[in-house]
């Protein structure tokens, strides 16, 4: 975090200045460090968060296999990342 000149927290659910005053212990990264922050729930996928959601078994079976050859890598990359209107529509998919 100090060696950079950004650091983008990327969050699943953000919550207010009380809460964060609330729970100081909670806070990980200090708000003076953070230049950017993104809401973007299910950013972790097909990871998992703790206590919001569980990984996607099925999900990462899909990419292992994708990912042994550089075409079905390419290929998995326009499905998923490259080839899509939003990324919310991949988690539902």
């Amino acid at each position: 975090m100090k060696a950079s000149k950004r650091t983008i927290v990327i969050t699943e659910r953000l919550v207010s200045i009380e809460m964060i005053r609330q729970y100081p212990e909670r806070t990980r990264v200090p708000g003076f460090r953070v230049s950017h922050v993104v809401h973007l729930p299910f950013s972790a996928h097909p990871s998992s968060v703790y206590g919001v959601y569980d990984f996607d078994k099925r999900h990462i079976k899909e990419y292992a296999e994708a990912s042994k050859t550089l075409q079905g890598l390419q290929e998995y990359l326009d499905k998923y990342v490259y080839g899509v209107k939003d990324h919310w529509v991949t988690w539902k998919s």
